[in-house]
């Protein structure tokens, strides 16, 4: 009896230490926030998502280019066709200044029959060829000019499915949202845990939720009437959130609504 009566004594020393090493693990690193006193304990977490966004100006147009053929005869004069319009597009790209191995991507390209329905029924009529690419344009001045030049290159085959502006990533803008999202949580922490009487001691973790970057400018095929196209970039809105969780401690205050 008394060997057994040890043996759950050490047990539960044992126990008691473990949590007294967590403890000491977890609070004196919230303590480092400045927030949390000695004999204040840990009553729960809050949950929040904050969010923070900024105005940034663009400094890249992605264009949607393409070309597309139709042939009543043969598969090869679809291809060949579209293959014509789409090396003269490429060729007044470059003469545009535009990378064409950096800043030009292959985005679809196909070749499928044809058909037209008639009292008959289906009747194949020919084979349409496509070929679509996306276009960086990194000088903002000259997107005008290069959507003009593309077109015009392409002739009848062109077509032109619109554009966006994107903003590279900036150090400093990221690092503003970052801080911003991070006050818009806490502010929103403390206010839920004052309605509950609860006092915020710091942040237990924090995820990134999202970077968000609209497009900012959509342009159809059927706004392209005439050369000298003006283009205005304008400014596009960047946003962040975080999911940040707060640890908190009770309040010497009463709760609000008491």
């Amino acid at each position: 009896m008394k060997k057994n009566l040890m043996v759950m004594g050490l047990v539960a020393m044992a126990v008691l230490i473990v949590i007294t090493a967590l403890s000491l693990r977890t609070q004196p690193a919230l303590a480092q926030e400045g927030t949390m006193e000695e004999g204040d304990e840990i009553k729960g977490e809050i949950h929040v998502t904050g969010f923070a966004r900024a105005s940034v100006e663009p400094d890249i147009a992605v264009l949607r280019l393409g070309v597309e053929a139709m042939s009543t005869t043969s598969v090869s004069q679809a291809h060949s066709r579209t293959r014509s319009a789409m090396n003269a597009m490429l060729e007044a790209l470059a003469s545009s200044s535009v990378d064409l191995a950096k800043d030009v991507q292959t985005t679809h390209l196909s070749i499928s029959p044809e058909y037209e329905w008639t009292d008959e029924g289906r009747r194949m009529v020919g084979y349409i060829a496509a070929h679509s690419i996306s276009v960086k344009v990194r000088d903002l001045d000259s997107v005008g000019m290069v959507i003009d030049s593309a077109i015009e290159a392409g002739g009848n085959e062109a077509r032109f499915d619109g554009l966006n502006f994107v903003a590279e990533e900036n150090p400093d803008v990221m690092r503003d949202l970052r801080q911003n999202a991070y006050q818009d949580a806490l502010a929103q922490a403390e206010h839920f845990a004052e309605l509950a009487g609860l006092k915020v001691v710091g942040a237990t973790s924090i995820s990134t939720g999202f970077v968000g970057v609209p497009s900012l400018t959509q342009l159809a095929e059927a706004a392209i009437t005439q050369l000298d196209t003006a283009i205005s970039p304008g400014q596009i809105d960047v946003s962040l959130s975080l999911q940040i969780t707060f640890a908190t401690v009770s309040e010497t205050t009463e709760p609000m609504g008491n």
